[in-house]
Order: structure tokens, then sequence, then C-alpha cells
């Protein structure tokens, strides 16, 4: 009799298992994958290539970095208006207390003996005004500050082409972040994927050793490894579940979209480039490319330096036209048109231009050295990049070749399964084993694609 509870609890150990084999041991459910989790009515379906156009469209550090060219086209149009004439106006108004009066004294005009003093007496011509008014307009025409202006124009677009440069070199950086997203997530989905039937597998795993050992060939040791089998596929499912909610919600906020927006992702297409000798990225990384770009235009503004500081040498000459204005002076005339020129020029200074001159000649020689050294590291980048590429490349084929394998061995096993030669678990392993590759591909396929952007952005077509 004491027997007779053991017996009923194995009778319903036995119910259960034969209940979960007959959801798992048939054969059409078994054969094909575990389908991905259903999108919501409200994701977004989008491609590798919409994604990109909508990260250069509404990403904000590249609003910021063209709004910075923008501001430098700003300031090349103000150096370009100090070409012109400045019209300025200025007016002094106060009050004096000595009104300046004119008057003729007595005898300022001699004292003769038949007539005495002339005038005999002080006589007052005009009176003077407390409040003193003066006002004037003036018109400058700088003349030899063209020189310096022409020199202050060409460091503007100097500074203009930089901040375009800094705009292209964001652009690419966008770029390469949405493809590493891009295809992070696409390969979380296949891990998930993998996951999720690893977790079936080993629960199947587990019905067979209860199986066993409820008729004696397996130990009790055997059931709770199959039951840790199935705690350390759970916590693969999760790790990867987390890992590909990061990467949405990272790639949604690259893409300027809400950080909860669901997305569902097209396949992107295969990279079309047909690769080129070696030579060929060398050339053209020589010229193109956009750290060397950035190089010679700061070599070049650094030259413009140099220039801009012997140029302080030069006096400031001006072409100046004054229309004077007073009220409250007796003696000067009211009205008054003054043309003339004006002359500012520093003679000596105890060597501080020359010091400055110096710097800028410092600043050249940084800026050449600079260029020679960032032209043999974009060389030294090209090559690299070339090999793995082609690293990049043997890494895809072998994983496509495995890819291959692993479908046509699910492909065997499931034929056998109808035929009742192999278990379902064996099924569940080769299906998780298959997602596996098909992650692989897509991790190489990844590596492929972003040694091709490097190679062609260090070669400077991109």
């Amino acid at each position: 009799m004491r027997r007779l509870p053991l017996l009923y609890s194995r009778l319903r150990r036995v119910a259960a298992l034969l209940l979960a084999a007959g959801c798992l041991g048939q054969p059409a459910q078994a054969q094909q994958p575990a389908p991905a989790a259903p999108t919501s009515a409200a994701a977004r379906t989008i491609s590798l290539e919409e994604a990109t156009t909508l990260a250069l469209t509404q990403n904000r550090r590249l609003a910021i970095a063209r709004e910075q060219v923008a501001e430098a086209q700003y300031k090349e149009a103000e150096v370009h208006a100090k070409r012109f004439p400045k019209l300025t106006a200025l007016a002094n108004a106060g009050y004096n207390t000595n009104k300046l009066d004119i008057t003729v004294p007595r005898g300022s005009l001699g004292v003769y003996p038949a007539t005495g003093p002339i005038p005999a007496a002080d006589i007052p011509i005009s009176e003077g005004s407390h409040t003193l008014v003066l006002g004037t307009v003036q018109a400058a025409q700088p003349l030899t500050q063209l020189l310096k202006i022409r020199t202050g124009e060409q460091v503007a677009r100097q500074e203009v082409a930089l901040a375009r440069t800094s705009v292209r070199q964001a652009e690419w950086q966008v770029r390469q972040g949405v493809e590493k997203l891009y295809y992070g997530l696409l390969i979380a989905q296949q891990q998930q994927q993998q996951a999720e039937l690893s977790l079936q597998a080993a629960r199947k795993q587990r019905y067979d050793v209860e199986s066993a050992q409820l008729a004696g060939k397996a130990l009790p040791a055997q059931v709770l490894g199959a039951e840790a089998n199935i705690a350390d596929q759970e916590q693969k499912l999760l790790a990867v579940q987390n890992q590909r909610a990061d990467y949405a919600a990272d790639l949604n906020l690259l893409l300027g979209l809400p950080a909860d927006t669901p997305l569902q992702l097209l396949p992107p297409p295969s990279p079309e480039e047909a690769l080129q000798p070696l030579q060929t990225y060398l050339s053209r990384a020589d010229t193109a490319n956009l750290t060397n770009r950035q190089a010679a235009q700061t070599r070049e503004k650094a030259a413009l330096g140099v220039k801009a500081a012997r140029q302080q040498y030069l006096p400031d000459v001006s072409l100046t036209a004054n229309y004077i204005r007073i009220q409250g002076s007796p003696i000067l005339p009211r009205n008054s048109l003054l043309v003339g020129g004006l002359l500012n020029w520093n003679i000596y200074d105890f060597g501080e231009r020359q010091a400055v001159v110096e710097q800028r000649k410092s600043q050249q020689r940084q800026a050449r050295e600079n260029e020679l050294y960032t032209r043999e590291e974009v060389a030294g980048a090209v090559q690299k990049a070339y090999r793995q590429l082609g690293q990049a490349a043997a890494l895809v084929a072998a994983a496509r070749k495995a890819t291959d394998l692993r479908a046509a061995e699910l492909k065997i096993k499931q034929d056998a399964l109808a035929a009742g030669k192999v278990l379902p678990v064996e099924v569940l392993s080769t299906q998780a084993t298959l997602a596996k590759a098909q992650a692989d591909l897509l991790a190489a396929q990844l590596n492929h694609r972003l040694a091709l952007s490097e190679l062609l952005h260090v070669s400077g077509q991109q």
C-alpha cells in the first residue's frame, strides 16, 4: 500500500510526458524552424538604404555639422564685406562753461594820432552758445587693407572647405553606425531563433531522460543535468532578447525615431563592388581621401596664416570723405565737406609682429609634417582594408558553405524523422545548429560589408 502514492505520482508524470511527446513529436511541426515573433501591426518595414537615408536626414549630430558649414560661409561673407566702403556717423553734444564769443578789442586795428584807437571801444561781433554740437558722417574706403582682406577671404574659404569635409566624415560615420546596428539587429533576431530552438531541444531532451529514468535506464543526475541545460538555454534566450532590444533602441535613436518604434528589417542586398587592384585604391586615396584632404586644407590655411602675419607690416591707408556739421560755435562753419585720406601705421612694436610671423611659420611646418604623416597613415590603412576585405570574403564563403551543409543535414534529419529513424530532439538540435550557422553567415556578411565600406572610405570613394 505504501507504494500506491509513488505509483500514482509516476503515472501522472508519464501522462504529462506523453502529452508533451504528443506536442513535440509531430513531424510536420518539427520539420520547420521556430517561427519568428509576430510583427506588430504598427511595425515599420524599412530597408538598409531607407534607414541610411533617414539617418542622414534626421540625425542631430549631422545637423550640427551642417550648421557649422553655414556658420563658416557667413564668416566668409563677413570678411568679403570689408572690401567695401564703411559709412559711419558720429555725434557729440555737450555744455561749454565758456561761451565762444567773438569780440574785436579796442585799438586792435591800430592807434592813430588823428583818430585815436580803432576801434575806439570793444566791438562784439558774435556771441557763442553754451551748448556745442558736433556731428560728422564719414565714408572710408580701405586701400592697402584690401591685401589683408583678400588673404582673410582665402582663410575663410579654407575654413568652409574644412567644415564640408568634416560633414562628409560625419556622414560616413553615420552610415557605418546604421549598417552595424542594422546587421546587429538581424543577427540578434537569428540568434534568438537559434536560442528558442535550443530551448525546445533541451526540453525534449529532458523528456527523453525522464522517460529513460522511468524505464530504469537513466540516473537522477542525468535528469538534473537536463534541467540545468534548460536553465542555461533560458538564460541565453533572455540575453539575446535583451541584446535585440538594445540594438533596436540604438537604431531608432540613430534614425531619429522614438526608441520604442518596432522595426521590420528587410534583408540587405549583397554589395556589387568589383574588387580592383590595390594600386588603384592607393592612387585614388592620395588625392580623394577625406583625411588627406583635411591635412592639405590645414596646410594651405597655415600658409595663408604666414602671409596674413607678414601683411601686418603694411600701413593702413584709406580714402575718406567727411561731412561735418557744427552748432554752437560762431567761428567754425556750420557745414563742411572734407575729402582726403587716413593713414594708420605701426612703425615699431619691439618685435611683436615678427614673433607672430615666426609663430605662424611654426604652424605651417607642423601642417606640412602632419600632411606627410597622414598620407603615410592613409596608405597603410588602404593596404590593411584591402587585406581585411579579402579575409572577409573568404569568411563569407566558408560561412555560406557551412550554412548549406547544415541545411542539407536538416533535410536528411527531417526525412529520417518521417521514416521513424531518428528522434525529434535530433531534428530540433539540427535546426538550432542551422540557425547558428545562419547567424554566423550574417555576421560574416556584416564584416565583409564593413570591410568594403572601410576600403571605399579610405580610398576616397565614399
